[in-house]
């Protein structure tokens, strides 16, 4: 699936992604400043998957990872491997999503990226 990337960056839209990392699988997220999902899919938490994702963003992408153990060592590769904007998520925000009665990764990641990007563009209006 990160392969598949590209083809949403075809419309030059600024597009947000939301990792939930996992020790054998991480959920990718990727929206559009409007909210709308583009894709939602799970892919190996390998560090060759994480490179290949990481070239794919472009300057104008953001990417948000939601707190965890691995997040440092994953962060670095984002931080040096792409121009996209990396940022961790809030850890308060972070327990929002885990005390939330349903619980799941899709949901969490979603989430995060919503929130994420949603920071952002009132962030980007406020300049």
């Amino acid at each position: 699936m990160i392969e598949r990337i590209p083809e949403f960056q075809k419309t030059n839209a600024r597009l947000f992604f939301g990792l939930d990392l996992g020790k054998k699988q991480s959920q990718l997220a990727v929206l559009t400043e409007t909210g709308e999902e583009l894709a939602n899919f799970a892919f190996p938490s390998a560090r060759e998957d994480f490179r290949a994702l990481a070239g794919h963003l472009r300057e104008t992408d953001s990417i948000a990872l939601e707190v965890s153990t691995s997040a440092n060592a994953a962060m670095s590769i984002f931080r040096t491997g792409s121009e996209a904007r990396s940022v961790l998520s809030n850890p308060l925000f972070t327990r929002a999503i885990s005390k939330a009665r349903v619980k799941s990764d899709r949901e969490d990641r979603a989430i995060l990226d919503f929130g994420y990007s949603k920071s952002l563009c009132e962030y980007a209006q406020s300049d």
